[in-house]
């Protein structure tokens, strides 16, 4: 079974050229049907988007991509309710992420800055300890406070 990082042609004994000419023509036949088959945008937004997503089986997303690119249909399949949709979760998802981490890292800065700041109260009051003795300052002096 081929791993997600190694491109399919690796796998199936066939060259990267090859597979980006199938793909490309594969994908030019899909979009010359959407655009004499499809009146509405939104459906063949999605007819691409769906088409698309059925060519990752056979060929890396890096290809898809570059001719999604090159044949200009990446803003419409990117307008797909499906696009839409994954988009949306990764948001959420990133989101969710992001807050789980930025919690941690303010439990962490909190953590440290009391660690620091109980150093300080702890340096002060030696200071004022010190101050007492060496020039015998009483509790209620104004340096005390």
């Amino acid at each position: 079974m081929p791993d997600e990082k190694t491109p399919r042609h690796i796998h199936t004994n066939r060259s990267a050229k090859a597979d980006y000419l199938a793909c490309k023509d594969i994908l030019i036949g899909v979009k010359n049907n959407a655009e004499t088959t499809c009146t509405d945008r939104s459906v063949k937004a999605d007819y691409l988007a769906y088409m698309t997503i059925i060519c990752g089986l056979w060929y890396d997303a890096e290809t898809i991509f570059k001719i999604l690119d090159e044949e200009g249909l990446t803003g419409i399949v990117f307008e797909s309710s499906v696009a839409k949709q994954l988009i949306q979760q990764g948001r959420e998802k990133g989101i969710e992420r992001g807050i789980g981490q930025n919690i941690e890292r303010g439990i962490e800065r909190g953590i440290e800055q009391g660690i620091e700041q109980g150093k300080r109260k702890g340096t002060l009051e030696g200071l004022i300890d010190v101050l007492e003795v060496r020039f015998g300052l009483g509790e209620a002096h104004p340096i005390a406070d």
